[in-house]
């Protein structure tokens, strides 16, 4: 089963940074073209090194198309990561950019690749390719894996989340209906496509018959809003983050005439900043959508859409079509409880290597989201992940709650540690704003002056999903409190 199911007509299906457009059907041709390199002996293991290069994109859509599992990597930080996972999943075949294969094949693995370059792709842009000697060496992945893509939260390390080509279909169904996705959508690859919302956005889009800009310009730059406007692209699907920056420059979105809708996904974003985006999209006929997913759940859950917001504003929406929602394990009288997602995209299960990839569905359609909120009218609340909170005191304190108070005045990322405590990482902004802010928790929460740390850093460092790297900001708040603690 081909879960993007491409089509084969003249509609512009890719446009590239240049202005160059590919149909549909030349897509397919390109497609095909590279499935006929990938071995055909069995189901075997696609691993994707690069990002949003058309190479990258052709070699993704052969390996759904072929029938074989396609785990995207991504554009690898550094040789060590990509050695690492490479060895830890053994795949068949690896595609990437030029100095990622030659790197793969002649110095990390010398003697189990042979290179099949074939010149397919569209102008400099071609695809490169890694086969192995021996493609029967491993265990051959499970029927019903389609795709591997590792978990937000582990994009250095090595956990991935086993998805299914039925799985993939639904969620591009049910994206579709939900954001009106049809042949004259235009979206952007403003994310990177190894992460599960960037890639959702290509697979919706294409597997409607729309078009989509492949662009690795950063959504913050005046670049990428020329392309985006220079294609016509009517969708914008963003982090936080984005919506962040929006609200502090002056980037030209809002000038672009082609825009009609804006998503935002990925993470919380404060209310005051919805409520400002979904203002100002009413007020100019676009339509802004506030939307929650995961990775366990092929990308996208429940969305709100832009009629719901005044009544259900604070909320994420409601779930998908085809799927369902509930809470469970619930604590106190206001219902709050666990998030379970069950329907047709939830994962496999997770992998950690390459014998994980051979087991057959262990989630049966259910997926513990890890999340916590409440249903209301059927539409769903976000509380916080489960693992997000810290009890200084014996009192507990929401640190998405505590990020949410302190990015109304600079972007903030707050992050908990053993002590209990909560260390906000803010950017540079008025030291009695950022004060005020604080006491104004300390006294809200009734919590004691050390409960709440703040540490001014010249930028929040970021992850390729443009999430916080709430890892490395844990890894210095837990340094700070011990120099702290061996220094008094």
């Amino acid at each position: 089963m081909d879960p993007i199911a491409l089509h084969a007509g003249e509609q512009p299906a890719l446009v590239l940074e240049d202005g160059r457009t590919l149909s549909h059907r030349e897509l397919v041709r390109l497609v095909d073209r590279v499935g006929l390199l990938l071995p055909a002996e069995r189901k075997c293991l696609v691993a994707l090194l690069g990002d949003r290069e058309m190479g990258t994109v052709l070699g993704y859509l052969a390996g759904l198309r072929c029938g074989h599992a396609v785990a995207w990597f991504g554009a690898a930080a550094d040789r060590g990561r990509r050695a690492s996972l490479v060895n830890r999943y053994a795949p068949e075949v690896v595609i990437g950019p030029e100095p990622d294969i030659a790197a793969v094949v002649a110095d990390d693995f010398p003697g189990a690749y042979r290179r099949l370059d074939a010149g397919i792709g569209v102008g400099a842009d071609r695809i490169r390719i890694a086969v192995a000697h021996d493609v029967t060496a491993h265990p051959e992945v499970a029927p019903g894996t389609s795709l591997v893509l590792l978990t937000s939260g582990s994009e250095s390390g090595g956990r991935a989340v086993r998805l299914s080509a039925k799985s993939i279909a639904a969620n591009c169904r049910g994206v579709q209906e939900a954001l009106r996705i049809d042949t004259r959508s235009r979206a952007a690859t403003s994310l990177p496509l190894f992460y599960t919302y960037g890639l959702s956005v290509l697979n919706s889009h294409l597997s409607a018959g729309a078009t989509v800009l492949l662009t690795a310009a950063p959504a913050t730059g005046i670049g990428f809003w020329n392309l985006f406007a220079a294609a016509g692209c009517d969708t914008f699907a963003g982090v936080p983050a984005h919506f962040d920056w929006f609200a502090r420059s002056r980037l030209p979105w809002d000038d672009v005439a082609s825009l009609r809708s804006m998503t935002v996904s990925g993470g919380r974003l404060r209310a005051a900043l919805a409520r400002r985006f979904h203002a100002r999209c009413s007020e100019t006929a676009r339509r802004f959508y506030k939307m929650y997913g995961q990775t366990e759940a092929t990308a996208r859950i429940t969305v709100l859409q832009p009629e719901d917001f005044a009544a259900h504003g604070d909320s994420v929406g409601r779930v998908l079509t085809g799927g369902r929602v509930t809470i469970e394990h619930t604590q106190g009288e206001d219902g709050m409880g666990r998030i379970v997602y069950r329907g047709p995209c939830a994962m496999q299960g997770y992998a950690s290597g390459r014998a994980d990839l051979a087991l057959a569905d262990e989630m049966r359609g259910t997926v513990d989201t890890g999340d916590l909120g409440v249903l209301r009218e059927g539409f769903l609340y976000l509380a916080g992940r489960a693992g997000r909170f810290v009890k200084p005191g014996g009192i507990r304190v929401s640190l998405d709650a505590v990020e949410e108070a302190f990015a109304a005045v600079t972007p903030a990322a707050a992050v908990g540690t053993v002590d209990e405590r909560a260390h906000v990482f803010v950017e540079p902004a008025p030291t009695a704003e950022i004060e005020a802010v604080r006491r104004g928790l300390l006294s809200e929460l009734r919590l004691a002056p050390r409960a709440v740390r703040v540490h001014v850093i010249p930028n929040l460092p970021v992850r390729g999903s443009g999430k916080p790297d709430y890892r490395l900001l844990r890894s210095r708040a837990t340094m700070t409190e011990k120099c702290w603690t061996e220094g008094r």
